[in-house]
């Protein structure tokens, strides 16, 4: 823990510095120091808001995209906004103004103001954990058990699960508002020093295990897809050998390609099981996706995650420590600018709805 005596923060105000709770004391001295900071956390608030605007404007706009997958991508639009709107805006005023500006010197000293910023942030950031290992089931079903896929992520069944996923994300954020906490004036305002217990056995837990099941379903999914590219490497082959029956190979190739949606068989023509256009590569665009999804998230996650899970045990460098934390904290923001831009960019379906969403115009 961070070990703090008076004679390093006396100031012209004696009493107000004694009773101010201290956030980042030692990442930046001044207003001027905080700037580098200050500049790139605004660069990814305004980034988040308008990239997940975007996303949720087109998504309201064009019925193309109101498919039951891309629910879990709407829901986890509005988690990373409501980031860029509160608990973003929240962290920046606590952590760099609070302590510079003698007009907010005030929120130092309040209790649920500390609270709810820790709150807030610890329930944002495991929501959008929740809707990223869910869009890793979806995903894994959608390849991997696709029948079971039609069945168990229907409209009705995702809507639960997306309300769950909110629901539970709060109740386990809202305890330290009701009492578990150990909120005092002369402590830093963070969520592993205002209520560790709360952090300790609630939240920090969910993270490794949901990094490690999203981690688990993409292993499936690349497992599945490089079966499946070898399965029909090997038919091509048969295919080309001298003597086989070309009748009964279109006919294995054909069977091999049926895809059940919505309860009916689906078959792809024989002339269709090249690689153009093929179920096959439909598969490993997913898959490529999903990797760069997955990959983009549990790097941005792994620093704020381990700092969470280590912080009992860490000698509090009042420099080196304090910075690290920050930029683990904007790399959980920049989680909330990528969302939209990964799947705006790898999606050229989404994409082409996000920029007719901001042209106004119909997409044809």
């Amino acid at each position: 823990m961070l070990n703090y005596s008076a004679k390093d923060f006396i100031t012209e105000d004696a009493n107000m510095t004694l009773n101010k709770t201290y956030t980042v004391a030692s990442a930046c001295t001044d207003l001027v120091s905080c700037l580098p900071f200050i500049t790139v956390e605004v660069i990814l608030l305004v980034a988040t808001i308008v990239g997940n605007i975007i996303f949720i404007a087109a998504f309201a706009k064009f019925k193309e995209l109101r498919e039951p997958t891309n629910y879990i991508l709407m829901s986890l639009s509005i988690t990373d906004l409501v980031t860029g709107l509160v608990a973003m805006p929240i962290h920046i005023v606590t952590v760099y103004f609070v302590d510079n500006l003698p007009g907010l010197r005030h929120l130092a000293s309040e209790k649920y103001f500390c609270l709810f910023k820790t709150a807030t942030g610890s329930g944002l950031i495991l929501i959008s954990l929740f809707h990223q290992t869910l869009i890793a089931f979806d995903r894994y079903f959608k390849i991997c058990r696709h029948v079971q896929h039609v069945k168990l992520f229907n409209k009705k069944r995702l809507t639960s699960a997306i309300v769950f996923t909110w629901l539970y994300g709060v109740a386990l954020s809202i305890p330290p508002l009701f009492g578990w906490n150990d909120w005092s004036p002369d402590k830093e305002c963070r969520g592993n020093i205002v209520h560790p217990k709360h952090m300790r056995f609630l939240v920090t837990p969910h993270l490794p295990i949901c990094l490690l099941i999203t981690f688990g379903c993409y292993c499936a999914i690349f497992r599945r897809v490089r079966q499946q590219r070898q399965k029909i490497g090997v038919n091509s082959i048969q295919m080309n050998m001298p003597g086989t029956s070309t009748a009964k190979t279109e006919n294995q190739t054909k069977q091999e390609r049926e895809e059940f949606r919505g309860g009916k068989a689906l078959s792809v023509k024989p002339e269709e099981s090249n690689s153009k256009g093929s179920l096959d590569e439909m598969q490993v665009k997913v898959a490529k996706m999903t990797a760069i999804i997955v990959g983009t998230f549990t790097l941005l996650f792994i620093p704020y995650t381990l700092l969470s899970a280590f912080d009992g045990y860490i000698v509090h460098n009042r420099v080196t420590f304090h910075i690290i934390f920050n930029i683990s904290i904007e790399l959980l923001m920049l989680s909330s600018v990528t969302n939209p831009l990964i799947y705006g960019i790898l999606n050229k379906r989404v994409g082409k709805f996000m920029i007719g969403a901001c042209q106004c115009k119909p997409v044809e």
